[in-house]
This record gives structure tokens, sequence and C-alpha cells, in this order.
């Protein structure tokens, strides 16, 4: 099944290629949502994909011009990339006998759809096909490696090692793929010290990877990721505190360090860094012929940035998923509905209102030395 979320995120579709994720790396988020919002998809356990559905989704998309408001089905038309990995691991144990993220790949390859895998695993023992149809497609993989040692890895209960996965980043640069890195999740007091986010950065370096993503530890319930990071000896509610008193200023080494070695670098974490992100999105698929859904709020950033004020009607015009979406995202705008906007992003400030009612943002000349 796709999946289409996109208040935030410039590549929004997301197909995972298993139901569940096989592990239970004690930092994951998504393992906390399989506790409340998918707890009915995580009580079925683990299923691979369902072929036919998916083939029957992109002839929709791709072989009918039948009007729609499916937001998948529109996401596709406009040539977003369908992200692998996003819920689940695509590269498990289960994968070795049932090639459902395999199968996922080939039929996403005939119907020419951008593709991009996120992984923490390792291809099964028969890597070759995974990587002729990948170098075919020309897919993106974004290989999440956070700072520390192997020892820490196990510690989170994390599929492979991470050496495993620089090991395996070298060979997929080595065969001309696009290859991101994904350092997350930094977790305050485990593996933040300046010790480790250079040895980090060191192998960044080494590998020049196309671009670099990274992220500190994120929670949407507080009780279960209490309870997960406990097994793994780890208190949480020292970690948020330190996360309260040094994520900023680390953010700000961590874009120093990599932007010294000339690479690309950007994070999700758009209200603290916005402006100091070097791509259209966090997952920066820059060099990569994708596109883009730019009625964002991280898109809004980068206009922020290139002009120094941005209006709702500038990235409306860009909208692709309807009027019931504009509307939506019109109160968040305006600062209805429970979500960030643009005005809690540090620097920049409510410039007054367009024509049409809606807040224009713009950077605070006071603080603009936030984003030196």
């Amino acid at each position: 099944m796709l999946e289409a979320t996109i208040f935030v995120c410039p590549n929004p579709l997301s197909g995972d290629s298993f139901s569940i994720c096989e592990y239970d790396c004690s930092a994951c988020f998504i393992k906390a949502l399989e506790e409340t919002i998918l707890k009915n998809k995580a009580k079925k356990g683990l299923q691979p994909i369902s072929r036919k559905n998916l083939q029957r989704t992109l002839g929709k998309a791709f072989r009918s011009e039948r009007e729609t408001k499916d937001p998948v089905i529109k996401a596709l038309r406009f040539g977003l990339p369908v992200i692998i990995g996003r819920k689940c691991e695509p590269f498990c144990k289960s994968e070795a006998e049932h090639k459902a993220t395999l199968e996922m790949l080939k039929l996403l390859k005939r119907y020419d759809a951008p593709t991009v895998v996120e992984t923490k695993g390792l291809p099964p023992e028969e890597v070759e096909p995974y990587f002729r149809v990948m170098s075919e497609m020309g897919c993106g993989v974004n290989i999440t490696i956070t700072p520390g040692d192997d020892e820490l890895a196990k510690k989170l209960g994390e599929p492979t090692t991470y050496s495993e996965r620089w090991s395996l980043a070298h060979m997929l640069r080595e065969i001309g793929l696009w290859v991101g890195i994904t350092g997350e999740p930094i977790i305050n007091g485990v593996n933040d010290s300046s010790k480790q986010i250079w040895e980090w950065a060191q192998n960044c370096n080494e590998l020049k990877p196309t671009h670099v993503n990274f992220g500190d530890l994120r929670v949407s319930s507080l009780k279960i990721m209490a309870r997960r990071m406990a097994k793994a000896s780890f208190d949480l509610a020292y970690i948020m505190k330190r996360k309260k008193e040094t994520w900023f200023e680390r953010g700000r080494d961590i874009f120093k360090l990599l932007h010294h070695y000339g690479l690309l670098v950007t994070t999700p974490d758009w209200v603290n860094f916005g402006m100091l992100n070097d791509t259209e999105s966090c997952c920066g698929f820059t060099g990569l012929k994708f596109k883009f859904h730019t009625f964002t709020f991280q898109h809004a950033m980068l206009e922020v940035k290139r002009k120094g004020r941005v209006t709702f009607g500038e990235i409306g015009k860009n909208n692709i998923f309807g009027e019931k979406y504009a509307e939506k995202f019109r109160e968040i705008w305006n600062g209805k509905g429970g979500y960030f906007n643009l005005s809690d992003v540090k620097g920049i400030v409510k410039k007054g209102r367009d024509g049409e009612g809606n807040v224009v943002y713009g950077k605070a000349k006071s603080l603009e030395s936030v984003f030196l």
C-alpha cells in the first residue's frame, strides 16, 4: 500500500514492501506507532506487500487518465518519488524468502516510477538482482548510519552493524548509485559526543555521499519510548533533558563540520535548522531527476532563505493535491490545527498579512545572525 503525508515533506509518497517492521530497534519511533495508530496492522503480523494491489494502484496512475481525488494517484502522476522503507526495513530477514522488496522494485521500474530505498539492513546474499534493478531504474538509496560504534548498534537492537552499512554504502557508490547517509537517531548523552560526531563525519567524508541527513531521537509517545529505551539501558528522561540543553548547539556543530568537508546537509528538524538546510528536501535528492511537492513548509523555508520573505500564495500555486488540502494547509499556515508553522522557527516573524488575509513570513533583522 502506498501512502502520502504532505504538509512538510516534499517527497511524501511512501510504500513499504512489508506491512510492519520485522525488527525491534529500541530507538525506533515507528514501533511506538505500532502500539497506537498502527496497532491493528501490527496485530496481523508481518505480511509482504500485495503485488496485485500495488500493480492496480500503478495502473490507475499511469495507464488511466481518469480524474481522481486520491492523493497517492495524484502524487504518482506528478512524478513524486516512492520511498521504500519509511515504516519497515525493506532488507529484513523475511526478504530472503518473500523477495517482496525485489518484486516491488521491479514493478516500480516497469512503470518508470522514481524510487528511493531507505534502509539499515543488508540485501539477501544474492545481491546482484537488487543491485541490477536499482541501477537500471536510477534508484537512490538512503542508508541510516548513526554516530557510534558497532556495539551501540547491537545495544539498540538494530539489524546490522554500522560497519556493515558503511561497506554497503561504498559498494553502492562504486556501482554508480545515488547514496545518502542518514545519521539518525543522534541521541543526546549517548552518541552525540564530539569524538563520536567527528568519527562519523570522517566516514562521511571518506564515502563522499551525495547527501547527508541527520536527526535527533524522535518521540511520538514518551511513555512507550521510555519503556523501549529502558530495555537498552538508557534513561529517556535524561536524554530529553540533555536534548533541551544541547540540541540546537550540537546541530549547528554538525552542519559546520559536514560543510567543512563540502558535503550537502539537511535535517528534517526544519523548525530549528531550516535556514541551514542545503536541499529542497531533508532526504536530499539533489542530482536525481525527481520532482518535489513544493506546497510545503520545507519549501517555504527555502523561499525565506532565498529572498527574505514568503507568502501563502507564492507556494500555494504549486499545490497538486486539491482544494481540501489547500484549505487545511492554510489553517496551519495561519496558526490553527496544532501543527508547527513558520512562526515557530527562530529568526522568522510575521510580517503582516496578504490581500487574502494569510500571514506573510520573513526574517527578523535582529535575529538574522541565528542563520550565519
